[in-house]
C-alpha cells in the first residue's frame, strides 16, 4: 500500500516524492546515479526532486530495458493511478 493517503490527489513529482517514506526514497536514490549521502527524510527528498528538476530524466530514462519503459509509459498515459500488473503482463507477455 502506499504510504501517501489518496493517491489520485498527487499533482507534482514534488508532492509525489515528498509523500513517500525514508525507506521508498532510499531505495530511489539507489537509482540516481549520484555520490551524494543522505540520511534525513528532508535530504533524501531535496536530492530526488534536484535530480529530478534537472535534464537527467532522459538519461535515466536511456538505461531502461525496453520492458521497464513500456511499464513506466503505460502508467504515464493510464487513466489510473496504479500499476495494473496483470494488465501489463497480458499485453506484454512479462513484468
Amino acid at each position: 500500500m502506499p504510504y501517501y493517503q489518496n493517491p489520485e490527489r498527487i499533482s507534482t513529482i514534488a508532492e509525489a516524492v515528498e509523500n513517500q517514506s525514508v525507506e521508498q526514497l532510499k531505495k530511489l536514490v539507489t537509482f540516481l546515479p549520484t555520490t551524494q549521502k543522505a540520511a534525513r527524510k528532508a535530504e533524501l527528498v531535496s536530492l530526488v526532486i534536484n535530480y529530478l528538476n534537472k535534464t537527467n530524466l532522459f538519461e535515466l530514462w536511456r538505461k531502461l530495458d525496453n520492458l521497464q519503459q513500456a511499464a513506466i509509459a503505460e502508467i504515464v498515459h493510464s487513466s489510473e493511478t496504479q500499476f495494473d500488473a496483470v494488465k501489463f503482463k497480458a499485453k506484454y507477455g512479462q513484468l
